[in-house]
């Protein structure tokens, strides 16, 4: 259809109320986008989409809702915080945006059972703050925590700062809520280990919305714990700090966070060396800390790392949700600090066999020598095989040709982990940006395994279409 009909409009109005459906305006155009902002080479498809916000209070709304849709054909697009990298939230075509924000209820914290349920639209510094008063604490701490919401988090398959010691949000999750697109709603069992055939709760975890919409989920939650230490250490070159994280692993001495990047002062030369910095915070009862961190630290000084001073450690802790506010001023206000107006970003989160990170590193630093493109950063997150590089290419000599050279060069790096055994992604999701390389990922029947699940779940192809390439 080229726009939403004015019937549609009425009917989703007397669903979920008039002051609950937005058809125009700036909160459209916000809610027509997510995260993956303009200064990356990567450029969202424009239609002319004719976007309308709904705004439901209950699972059985949405199934309205859905229902609607599909009567309809309209496309769904579900919507949480809006804080995806991906474009997993935006809408490519005219759409119904469902802001699942008002469904934001607590259900139920069981602390003897060490769960919490949460409606999807909950943000989990909300969840934490709530779960806090009882002594307990969520796993999942994403830079986006102040604003990502618990079914965006769930539906990338999230990971967080803490992830080496609680991991990705996938091991929390216990049980979900979905409404499919057929407008039927399922509720899975809340069970930790269950070998009843395949997960349908794992089924939807990661699925960015393309198979139903999640609106219930329980988690497992966790004590807070007694005590918490943060370390930081320095190392000359990158190897030398990667070999004590593989060490640690090794020991099992894993600390709660492990993050390690090594960055020069500004944008540097990729074929070039750097310092590179590690963060460590390990928490639990005081006896396993003390033990941990002596070990850790032993492990560090083995291989060269000078212990940084307290302070430093501190103030990456506690400013580590700092990204989020300034992506929402810009997301927000459209407006660009003046370094983005002057460089193409990018980045790259790739899972590879330990063995073949240096190689890795080795290897793309040509890659992206030959084009001029500079590295802000290039890092290891939670475990030695998550593997991240951050990338900077000034615009000349024109945007186009910039963006056309950083893509290739994206390709290059892609191509490049799936040859080493690597996978594409593994904190972001795929959403837009990342679809092109699914059946390089997947191969071509594990793709199509994926697309035939999306068609009989979405036989009128409404759920988040383009996303995953699955339609």
């Amino acid at each position: 259809m080229s726009t939403l009909s004015s019937q549609v409009i009425r009917d989703l109005t007397s669903i979920v109320g008039e002051d609950n459906v937005v058809t125009s305006g700036e909160e459209t155009k916000i809610y027509s986008r997510d995260a993956l902002l303009r200064f990356r080479p990567f450029t969202l498809p424009s239609r002319g989409r004719s976007i309308v916000v709904v705004k439901p209070y209950s699972a059985e709304e949405v199934e309205e809702i859905v229902k609607l849709a599909n009567t309809h054909r309209v496309p769904i697009v579900p919507y949480g915080g809006g804080t995806g990298l991906m474009g997993g939230a935006a809408s490519l075509t005219n759409s119904i945006v469902i802001n699942l924000s008002r469904m934001n209820k607590i259900l139920e914290i069981n602390v003897r059972d060490r769960t919490v349920t949460a409606e999807a639209g909950i943000t989990l510094g909300e969840l934490d703050a709530a779960l806090r008063e009882k002594g307990l604490m969520l796993g999942h701490d994403p830079w986006s925590r102040p604003r990502a919401t618990l079914g965006g988090s769930i539906s990338t398959n999230g990971m967080g700062y803490t992830a080496a010691g609680y991991g990705s949000i996938r091991r929390q999750v216990l049980g979900l809520e979905v409404v499919l697109p057929t407008g039927a709603k399922i509720e899975t069992r809340p069970a930790e280990d269950s070998s009843t055939g395949p997960s349908l709760t794992q089924l939807f975890i990661g699925a960015e919305g393309t198979l139903g919409i999640i609106t219930k989920a329980t988690l497992r939650v966790f004590p807070q714990p007694e005590r918490q230490k943060l370390l930081g250490y320095e190392f000359e070159t990158f190897a030398d700090g990667f070999n004590a994280i593989m060490k640690m692993y090794e020991s099992r001495a894993v600390p709660t966070v492990v993050d390690y990047g090594e960055e020069g002062d500004g944008p540097v030369d990729p074929m070039g060396s750097y310092p590179a910095n590690l963060f460590l915070m390990v928490e639990g009862f005081s006896e396993y800390v003390e033990a941990v961190a002596e070990r850790v630290s032993r492990i560090c000084e083995q291989f060269g790392g000078r212990r940084k001073d307290d302070s430093w450690a501190v103030e990456y802790w506690e400013t580590r949700h700092e990204p989020m506010y300034r992506y929402e001023r810009i997301i927000r206000e459209d407006t660009f600090p003046e370094w983005l107006g002057e460089v193409l970003l990018d980045f790259i989160h790739i899972y590879l066999p330990a063995s073949r990170v240096l190689a890795y590193r080795e290897k793309s630093a040509p890659i992206l020598a030959k084009r001029g493109i500079k590295i802000l950063d290039r890092s290891i997150w939670k475990q030695p095989e998550l593997f991240s590089m951050v990338m900077v290419k000034l615009p000349e000599p024109s945007f186009a040709e910039a963006a056309r050279e950083m893509l290739e060069a994206f390709d290059e790096l892609m191509a490049l982990c799936h040859n080493m055994g690597g996978s594409m992604e593994y904190c972001h999701g795929v959403g837009v940006r990342l679809s092109k390389y699914m059946e390089r990922e997947h191969g071509i029947d594990g793709l199509e395994a994926l697309r035939q699940i999306k068609r009989a779940l979405d036989p009128n192809n409404i759920m988040n279409p383009g996303k995953l390439s699955l339609s």
